[in-house]
């Protein structure tokens, strides 16, 4: 999975709130008919007494007696001949996949197209689909299906993974239906933080600092002593890509509980939804951080650059201190213990705050909810979800995820798997076996949320630097907002507003920060922009959404 997906996946990244309300009835009480009269098709018997629904078993592999063929349109760069996993499950299920694979680009608009036309296959999967596609495509007008009764009948491990706590709530609509196959993997509580460079602390003989002051002294300390020892004074105490500059997380140091990400500047407080950049301690946030910038702490190209700009200055040793989702995106770090010369910067206490605190991004798991959509062409949808489901086989997804048995991994007994030295492999297998030719990687598979794939013989699991960073951030994680879905009305209205509230809020970020206008003197016109453009409707809305979820 890309990982600034996964996380803006979180990512994605994945992962943003989504209202609720009720739309879409008729069209929903048509696509509900035709997934209650398929899913109570007749059983039958073959000759060795195995139950049947139609050319599909019922239970066990294959899926099918007579092999069958479906479609699936997914965004993926690679080539369909080159995806590993599919013959295995081919030979497995009897039932045969034709992959439609284009980049993403392409594939968002062709699947329009395709729409279009009315000529379109039976899967559309991967991130080409959101919630909008499923709202309004699905519940309201029919092109996807209601999956919730196949699954029930026919798919013991999509079952499993809906009982993962709130992972149903998640998958249905307001319509009572599942319309897509559940994606839940694991995930750090916390997506991004600072990472701050412990050799350039040694090297300028400080210690980790715990206050917001003492922030300010080591990166002072950082720009002038020197400490990449290359004899020049080209350090940058602080930086931070300019896709996720996340101020919002640091105002936690301001008891202000709101990452940058969506929904941006939301967080629950006691069970409620609050907003928090209207907030003194979000004005002080930016004060704060205005008198870094003022120092010439803070990068000053952190508004300008672009990613590339960004990573290359980290690979020069260049950073004290940068906001990421993990070192390795801006640094080189050793492969074989996954080390870098970063930490994760504590929470830190201010003079406004007692009790500082940090964004949740997740309790641990991900829900991603539209990463596959059957579409009302499929003539045996029951097969695709029974097809599905065996990916979801722990030795399937095991092999989808850690490599190929045999190859990248071994099986040591009933679900017990240890890596297999990958320098043993050619350089031709290295690439052939790789992660991205195994499958369609963002298509879901089901890996148990407390499952491992042990580390080579002898070895011990490498540095897990996101570990680290959830277990030292664990006392000052604020409640996670809860996902749920929206009416296609609601989320159109929440997405004009939120588009105009975002696009404002991060204007006046950079002014007030780079000190272009100074947020006391414009802090009242701010707070009242913010409900002009729609703010305390928004908040409403995502108020019913929340309510509706717990």
């Amino acid at each position: 999975m890309k990982k600034g997906v996964a996380l803006t996946l979180a990512v994605w990244m994945m992962i943003s709130i989504m209202l609720t309300g009720c739309g879409g009835e008729k069209v929903s009480d048509e696509a509900n008919n035709t997934s209650t009269d398929d899913v109570s098709k007749e059983v039958t018997t073959d000759e060795d007494g195995r139950e049947m629904v139609g050319n599909m078993y019922v239970e066990g592999l294959p899926i099918v007696k007579e092999q069958e063929t479906f479609t699936i349109f997914v965004d993926d760069g690679g080539r369909a001949e080159d995806k590993i996993m599919y013959p295995i499950l081919e030979e497995q299920t009897n039932v045969k996949v034709e992959l439609l694979l284009y980049p993403y680009d392409t594939a968002l608009e062709k699947k329009n197209i395709l729409i279009n036309s009315g000529e379109y296959p039976d899967v559309f999967a991967g991130w080409i689909l959101g919630q909008k596609d499923i709202l309004k495509d699905g519940m309201e007008d029919g092109l996807y299906i209601p999956i919730d009764g196949y699954i029930e009948k026919y798919a013991p491990n999509m079952r499993e993974v809906l009982d993962i706590k709130g992972v149903r709530q998640t998958m249905t609509l307001p319509d009572g239906h599942i319309y897509t196959i559940p994606y839940v993997i694991e995930a750090p509580h916390v997506d991004f933080s600072p990472w701050i460079n412990y050799e350039w602390l040694e090297a300028v003989g400080k210690d980790m600092p715990t206050t917001t002051e003492e922030f300010r002294d080591v990166l002072r300390a950082f720009k002038t002593e020197d400490p990449n020892g290359n004899g020049i004074n080209d350090e940058i105490p602080y930086s931070a890509s300019p896709d996720n500059l996340n101020f919002g997380y640091l105002a936690g140091w301001f008891g202000v509980s709101a990452g940058q990400k969506e929904p941006m500047g939301f967080a629950m407080a006691d069970g409620e939804l609050v907003y928090q950049y209207n907030t003194e301690g979000y004005k002080e946030t930016m004060k704060y951080l205005n008198s870094l910038y003022e120092e010439g702490l803070i990068d000053p190209e952190i508004f300008t650059q672009d990613s590339a700009q960004w990573t290359a200055k980290g690979k020069q040793d260049l950073y004290g201190c940068s906001m990421a989702y993990g070192p390795g995106d801006f640094v080189d770090v050793d492969v074989a213990t996954n080390r870098s010369a970063f930490d994760p910067l504590p929470v830190l206490k201010s003079e406004f705050v007692d009790t500082p605190n940090y964004a949740r991004s997740t309790y641990g798991a991900a829900t991603l909810k539209t990463q596959v959509a059957i579409t009302d062409r499929a003539k045996n949808p029951e097969v695709i979800v029974r097809w599905f489901d065996n990916v979801f086989e722990l030795e399937n997804s095991v092999q989808i995820q850690a490599g190929l048995i045999g190859k990248r991994i071994e099986k040591l007994g009933e679900g017990q798997y240890r890596a297999l030295d990958e320098t043993l492999l050619s350089e031709a297998d290295r690439e052939k076996y790789g992660w991205g030719n195994m499958f369609t990687q963002s298509m879901p598979k089901f890996i148990p949320l407390d499952f491992k794939v042990l580390p080579v013989e002898g070895k011990e699991l490498p540095y897990n630097d996101k570990k680290t960073a959830d277990e030292l951030y664990a006392p000052h994680l604020t409640e996670a907002i809860p996902q749920a879905w929206a009416t296609a009305e609601d989320a159109k209205r929440v997405s004009i507003i939120e588009t105009d509230i975002k696009n404002y809020i991060v204007k006046k970020q950079a002014e007030w920060i780079s000190g272009q206008t100074d947020v006391e003197a414009e802090w009242e016109d701010y707070v009242e922009q913010l409900d002009k453009l729609g703010l305390q409707e928004l908040i409403e809305m995502r108020r019913r959404a929340v309510d509706s979820a717990q």
